[in-house]
Parts: structure tokens; sequence; C-alpha cells
């Protein structure tokens, strides 16, 4: 019979790894109560979970990876994989039909599982393919970023799942909503400075700010682009947000012509960001550069 509580998992590890009880429970809790958190009769603090688990010598992502095998969830498993790999087939290629197959393999987990977040990931797969099967117009009807959008307006509070599914619809979204998100994400890692430091798993403030961008330049709208601007200029930049610093020069630098219509001032800062972001090394952020800095000249210097 697999092992369905904290303490049976535990238990499993220990014995597959040779530990006796004793050198889990001593200086930690009774024996009497290690007995009975292996029997999966009680539970057991967060605190005292993490010392188990380094215990054990197993990290707190190898304990949550092998919970939920004992439980029987996918979790980072295979699906999870291959939802991820559509996803980024999708999206990349600008091709909604990975997109509907990422869509409908989160809807399986989410019926298997109820794991909330796995519907709301299958709603940003399709929220993704509708606005390319709608040709990329904002304007066209998307009920799936529709759901998402009143998901996130209805929560009081956001956590790290909440910032990552907005940061994952950003370029879709039409300069009203985007600006009514932004402007709420800003009120959430105000009160809460850890949702603005990224990880792994989470975007930065910085990294949020800079994905907005886009859609003021397709849009054209200026004075949402200074707002952005006012934005990005107020947050505090280190050696760890090399792109979004980089990034943040160029915008300055096209607000900055946009006021004395100096274009060799303008080519002095562009041309140094362009090689720093070189296509050899980052061939992702070179190609949002070049693009971005296109459209710019496009609007703000061959308008004129």
């Amino acid at each position: 019979m697999a092992a369905t509580t904290i303490g049976q998992i535990i238990k499993q590890i220990r014995q597959k790894r040779g530990y006796t009880a004793k050198a889990m429970y001593d200086h930690l809790m009774s024996r009497a109560n290690y007995a009975r958190l292996e029997d999966g009769e009680i539970d057991t603090s967060a605190e005292n979970l993490y010392e188990l688990t380094k215990r054990l010598n197993i990290s707190m992502p190898e304990w949550n990876q092998v919970y939920n095998e004992n439980l029987g969830r996918d979790t980072g498993g295979k699906t999870t994989v291959r939802v991820n790999q559509l996803l980024n087939e999708g999206w990349v290629n600008q091709d909604p039909k990975p997109l509907r197959e990422a869509a409908q393999l989160c809807y399986q987990l989410f019926a298997k599982y109820h794991y909330p977040n796995e519907r709301l990931s299958g709603l940003t797969a399709d929220a993704l393919a509708t606005y390319l099967e709608n040709g990329q117009d904002k304007s066209k009807a998307n009920d799936f970023l529709v759901q998402i959008i009143a998901y996130l307006d209805r929560i009081d509070t956001w956590y790290s799942n909440d910032v990552g599914l907005m940061f994952n619809v950003l370029q879709i979204l039409d300069v009203e909503m985007l600006m009514k998100l932004v402007t709420r994400y800003l009120y959430m890692v105000k009160n809460n400075r850890w949702l603005a430091q990224g990880s792994a798993y989470l975007p930065s403030e910085p990294e949020v700010i800079q994905q907005c961008f886009w859609t003021t330049i397709q849009s054209q709208d200026f004075n949402t682009f200074k707002r952005l601007l006012d934005y990005f200029n107020a947050i505090p930049m280190s050696e760890r947000y090399i792109y979004p610093t980089l990034m943040r020069q160029m915008y300055r630098a096209f607000a900055q012509y946009a006021q004395d219509h100096d274009q060799k001032r303008l080519d002095q800062t562009i041309q140094p960001v362009g090689q720093v972001l070189s296509e050899s090394e980052m061939p992702s952020n070179h190609h949002e550069f070049v693009t971005q800095v296109a459209a710019l000249r496009q609007w703000l210097i061959k308008a004129e």
C-alpha cells in the first residue's frame, strides 16, 4: 500500500535510506510522538517537517516531488513537462494548436487532482490560442482572458501564482486593462516586497514592468508609455536585473528623443545597449530589443 500521509512517506524514505527512527526524532520530538507521526495518526509543524527533510538529506523540491508521487499526482511529472513544452512551442511559433492541446491537458489534471492552478493554466493556454486565432486583434472577444481577469479582480491578495498568471497574459491585454492590472500589481508588491524580488518561478518587479512596454509601443500610446517609464524609473535596480536595466536605458532614450529630437544622442545610447544584448549570447533578448527599437523608431521618428 502506498504511503498517503506525511509521516508514512517520511518512514518510507527513512527506511529506504537506512536511517534509524532515533536519528529522526532525537532532540526534535518525543519517541512516542514520532511513532504516531510515522503511523499517520498525527501531523507535524512546518518547522519540524523542514528539519526532518534535512535529516533525510532531501531538499524541499525533492520532498514535494516524492510526496506528490506517493499521492499519485503528476506534479512535475510527464504531463506537466508536456504542457510546458506545448505552451513554449505554441507561443514561440505563434501556433494555436499546441496551446489548445496544452489547455486540454491542464483541464484533465484539474479534473483529476482539483488543483485550481491547473485550471488557470488551462485558461491561460486557451486565452493565448484565442488571441492568435483572432489575428492578434485585442479588440476581439476572448472569453478565456475575461475569466482570468475576473479571477484576479475578485481576490484580495495576490500570491506568486497570481503574479505569474498576470505575467503570462500581459502581452495580450489592451492598454486599459494592462494599466489596471499593473496598478493593482504595484499595490500588491508595495505591501509584500517578497513578490517583487522574483525567483526561478516568479517574475521580478522589473521584469513585470518591462514586459508591459510592448503593448504601449504597439498602440503608440505615449502617455501610457511615459506613465510606465515613471513606474520603471522608481524601481531600484541591481546587477541581477541586467536585461530590464538595459531596456530601461533604451526606453529612457526614446522618451528623451520625444522631447529634444536629438537623434545623435538617441543613437549614442541605443547602439551600446544593442552591443551588450548580442544575438549570439542572448538571442531572445536581442530579438525583443531589435523588434522594440524598430517599432519605436517607426513610431517616434519616421512619423515626424
